[in-house]
């Protein structure tokens, strides 16, 4: 049995006798490349179709236009990379820090505007066990000082009965940072 996986809705003209007419149908386009079209009495003139046409071209500009400028001025200025080795017996503890503790304090850092984005990575090739490293993390800032401001204050906001302290004592007992990279772009193209 096919199910439909997308349908298409549009008009198109056919010949009957010696004239054209303009007719509407549906397009399911189905697994195993077959296609079915229903067909309906429904019309509709060029200029209309033409004007369509041509505002849904402008409005899908404008918006392209408007989203790539804001894009040029969110652009990350630098990138924190750390290589990271996990303690294998606290591999799992590890993903759980990452995620559960750290995780929301780069939320907060980034609603407060301090942080452009973090990113968890976690390497599928090459593999064995003498991987220098099992996992990466990005944090993206607008400047450098960002990158070296002090999270203490974010970290006692997002988790007040947990003591920062105690935080990265565990953290360190469940991974180990290889090597620390920063980069600062230079230029770019959109």
């Amino acid at each position: 049995m096919q199910q439909a996986i997308d349908q298409t809705v549009g008009y198109f003209k056919t010949r009957q006798g010696s004239k054209f007419v303009e007719q509407y149908a549906e397009a399911g386009a189905l697994q195993g490349g077959s296609i079915s079209i229903a067909e309906g009495a429904m019309r509709i003139g060029i200029p209309l179709l033409a004007a369509a046409t041509a505002g849904a071209f402008l409005a899908g500009s404008l918006s392209s236009v408007a989203s790539t400028q804001a894009q040029q001025t969110q652009r990350p200025s630098v990138y924190v990379v750390n290589f990271i080795k996990t303690n294998a017996a606290k591999y799992q503890e590890y993903l759980q820090l990452e995620r559960e503790t750290w995780k929301p304090v780069h939320q907060e850092r980034i609603r407060a505007g301090q942080m452009r984005s973090w990113a968890l990575y976690g390497v599928q090739y090459p593999f064995g066990t003498s991987l220098e490293y099992d996992f990466v993390t990005i944090d993206t800032y607008a400047a450098l000082a960002d990158a070296e401001r002090d999270i203490s204050a974010v970290f006692a906001k997002v988790h007040p009965s947990s003591p920062l302290s105690d935080i990265g004592s565990r953290t360190e007992a469940a991974r180990s940072i290889v090597r620390g990279e920063v980069w600062s772009r230079i230029d770019s193209a959109p």
